[in-house]
């Protein structure tokens, strides 16, 4: 469940009604506003579903959940997997030259062992109502179907810039 509170000062808050409904079982979230549309990104892997979405075979991801307004309401049972399990807490963060791209934790690698190490960025882009990463020939999560989905242009550096995080997404990974 999503809570909600309020304070003027940052001392006294004043709880206001839940976001979401209790039981939608999901952990590390945040509320973004990307190119103005609110999105909420959520982690939940298989563990963490509810027992309903568990039966259903599902597997775990990074969610997203949009609305229109920061404060939802959200539809969490309609929310799109922008990855599969193989990512976990995932978090968005606009590039040097204002691109917008998630960088995530990865979870397990192909021999199914747990990695734990950060992964490169990953461009986001709207498709219609959803935010999808971007990924060539798969309608599906990244690297769901096609773990070679290309490559990250790194953006020109201003000057002065010591560089950063940008770099290469490794196929297969």
């Amino acid at each position: 469940m999503v809570g909600h509170a309020r304070s003027a000062d940052l001392l006294r808050w004043e709880a206001q009604p839940p976001l979401s409904q209790p039981g939608s079982g999901f952990g590390q979230l945040e509320v973004f506003q990307v190119d103005g549309r609110h999105v909420l990104i959520f982690n939940c892997l298989a563990g963490e579903f509810s027992a309903a979405r568990r039966e259903t075979g599902t597997r775990g991801a990074i969610w997203a959940a949009t609305a229109s307004s920061p404060l939802g309401p959200y539809d969490i049972a309609g929310a799109v997997p922008l990855t599969d399990d193989r990512f976990y807490v995932g978090k968005l963060v606009q590039d040097p030259v204002g691109n917008w791209v998630m960088l995530a934790f990865e979870n397990v690698g192909p021999d199914g062992a747990f990695v734990g190490a950060l992964s490169d960025p990953m461009p986001v882009r709207w498709d219609g109502d959803k935010l999808v990463l971007e990924h060539s020939d798969s309608d599906g999560p990244a690297f769901a179907h096609d773990p070679g989905w290309g490559t990250y242009a790194r953006p020109a550096r201003r000057p002065g810039d010591p560089g950063g995080v940008l770099g290469t997404v490794a196929a297969g990974v």
